[in-house]
């Protein structure tokens, strides 16, 4: 058996695999109909992941292992932790070490930032989720309506490249 925390499944294809499968796929469709722009999404994962993996990991890795090492060498009794590596890391390089997690730090929570706020309230309609304007205020909804409307339609459309091409004013769903 097959066991993802504590839905268990047989290892040959059964109603468990399916319903797996399909809560899967219909996760992505949602994922996929709510970010219509991949770009945002790419902003979303690198401004989230790289600043750990560039950062914040290789020094903080770095640190541990060194001051593993010297209490390896040393013969130390002493548990290894957080009083061994302010005993045995150089201090000018904890120092350069802290500066560099906080400017990683900074930038992970910033780029962060940025990227949910364009995927939710761009006013950019290609990179706006069609959900998004279901939940947006009457008057925000308004100022979007007057800022992408052309002379042909009267409100938002969510639908088509723009999320406008409804000349009608009628709904594309």
């Amino acid at each position: 058996m097959l066991g993802f925390g504590s839905i268990n499944l047989l290892p040959e294809f059964g109603i468990g695999r399916f319903v797996i499968r399909t809560i899967a796929f219909w996760i992505i469709i949602f994922s996929a109909a709510t970010v219509p722009n991949f770009g945002v999404v790419v902003n979303l994962v690198g401004g989230s992941t790289l600043p750990l993996l560039v950062l914040i990991f290789p020094p903080l890795f770095a640190m541990f292992l060194e001051v593993k090492q010297k209490l390896e060498d040393d013969g130390s009794k002493e548990e290894f932790g957080w009083t061994a590596i302010w005993k045995y890391h150089p201090k000018p390089r904890l120092a350069l070490d802290i500066f560099i997690y906080a400017l990683g730090f900074y930038v992970m929570f910033h780029s962060t930032y940025h990227s949910v706020y364009s995927i939710f309230f761009s006013e950019n309609p290609p990179t706006r989720s069609c959900f998004t304007t279901w939940f947006m205020s009457s008057e925000l909804s308004q100022n979007l309506t007057s800022s992408t409307s052309n002379s042909h339609s009267t409100h938002f459309q969510c639908c088509g490249a723009y999320r406008n091409i409804s000349l009608n004013g009628q709904s594309c769903f």
